[in-house]
């Protein structure tokens, strides 16, 4: 029973940061709607980078969860 509770608490992390990752992509996005013609190429340049990076990090986030479940049910 002990493997099943540190699997679950191994996903409760991940789901929190996913969140955190989430929220994080979507204040860029807004950021980046609202300030598209004032602020400077950089600005906006890095903020699309991160917008990018934060979504590569979703994916990898979500691909662990899955995975996390798939062996909570193989237990």
């Amino acid at each position: 029973m002990a493997k099943i509770d540190e699997i679950k608490e191994e996903l409760n992390y991940l789901k929190i940061w996913l969140g955190i990752i989430v929220v994080t992509a979507i204040s860029l996005i807004g950021w980046l709607i609202n300030n598209y013609g004032q602020e400077s190429f950089v600005k906006i340049f890095g903020d699309i980078i991160a917008i990018i990076t934060l979504t590569v990090a979703i994916i990898i986030v979500d691909k662990k969860i899955k995975a996390k479940i798939k062996s909570l049910r193989d237990l």
